[in-house]
């Protein structure tokens, strides 16, 4: 499992936003200071970042903090789902307009909202409602990460962003995402056009960006994934890194993002 987590707390908000910052693959989380650059205009933010197991990298020679899996990712975002609906059964549960919504949105009866999945904890609508306010990101490999686990979990998570990162398992994605419904999850991907980091070099993020658009359903080289909320921004002159230009499309996006949190679901 992942060795623990820094949280940085910026807000008493009974049932808070929680977003998860993964580390680049020669980073630690003392480096992730983007809470730090932008997390004042999100007060109701709590910032969360778990630490990466130490293992050896053949291409260093030597151990590198990485995560080993997205199943162990998403062990971590089960856990902090099971919490928030704790929190939310506690100030009263969703309302009876809040799970019609939900279950309106997918098509799906009140009797199945309320379904409780064997060995899993809170109702078909709590789980879809908690997800909704896991974000996950940041930075290269954690990008990478991010992206597997969100569009392979089996809720949809509130979204998703991507500083020069890439995408893994590209070819056979779409294979694992076919039985999801994460069409819809919101996605940043900023990237420097300068990035000679490998596999981060811009022209690898492009071919990711369009296959994670496409929806061609038969041939899995072409995609399948078919997102429809990608926002994909590229900047000149810059590296593999993040800067103050870049950060300040995220908290445009971000601030969007949680304005639509108000409703159960964040897009139609």
């Amino acid at each position: 499992m992942l060795r623990g987590t820094n949280t940085i707390v910026r807000s008493s908000s009974f049932i808070p936003i929680f977003a998860y910052l993964l580390q680049g693959l020669e980073q630690h989380s003392s480096d992730m200071n983007i809470q730090e650059m932008v997390g004042d205009q999100f007060p109701t933010t709590r910032w969360v970042m778990p630490r990466a197991h130490d293992k050896r990298v053949t291409v260093f020679g030597h151990d590198k903090a990485m995560y080993e899996s997205a199943r162990e990712l998403n062990a971590v975002i089960s856990h902090e789902r099971d919490e928030l609906i704790r929190g939310l059964r506690t100030r009263g549960g969703l309302s009876s307009e809040e799970s019609s919504s939900l279950g309106a949105r997918g098509r799906r009866s009140a009797a199945q909202m309320r379904k409780i999945v064997p060995g899993e904890f809170g109702t078909l609508a709590e789980k879809e409602w908690a997800n909704q306010r896991i974000l996950l990101g940041v930075f290269s490999q954690g990008g990478a990460m991010a992206l597997l686990s969100s569009l392979t979990n089996k809720y949809q998570l509130g979204g998703v962003f991507v500083l020069s990162g890439f995408l893994r398992m590209r070819e056979k994605l779409p294979q694992y995402a076919a039985d999801r419904h994460q069409k819809n999850i919101p996605v940043f991907w900023g990237h420097g056009e300068n990035d000679s980091y490998v596999p981060c070099v811009v022209e690898d993020a492009t071919a990711s960006v369009a296959l994670l658009r496409s929806s061609k359903p038969n041939r899995v080289e072409e995609g399948g994934v078919g997102l429809h909320h990608l926002q994909f921004m590229t900047y000149p002159n810059f590296d593999h890194a993040w800067f103050d230009g870049e950060l300040i499309d995220l908290a445009v996006w971000m601030s969007n993002l949680l304005e639509n949190l108000q409703m159960p679901f964040i897009f139609s």
